[in-house]
């Protein structure tokens, strides 16, 4: 398996965000959970129209576990979610 520097390098030091919550900071956070709830009604909603809209069935679908974010009105951008992709501790070699 190849593996970009970049990659490599993430692996090896890390994240290079700010904010580093913990398992247990996170679950003890009303908003971000409410955060994750209301994210993962808009991705069922979106995977119901993928659904109907092209015919494959859930069976087609692999699922993967995310946790995300949520923007508001403090940031500049559109209000939403970004989604934190999970990390693979062996995606480098």
């Amino acid at each position: 398996m190849s593996c970009s520097a970049e990659a490599r390098a993430l692996e090896e030091e890390g994240t290079a965000a700010e904010r580093k919550p913990t398992v247990d900071a996170l679950l003890a956070d009303d908003a971000f959970l409410a955060g994750n709830e209301e994210a993962a009604r808009r991705v069922d909603d979106q995977i119901a129209v993928l659904l109907r809209e092209t015919g494959l069935s859930r069976r087609d679908l692999v699922r993967v576990p995310v946790l995300y974010t949520t923007l508001g009105a403090e940031t500049d951008g559109p209000m939403g979610a970004i989604a934190y992709p999970p990390a693979s501790p062996t995606a480098c070699p």
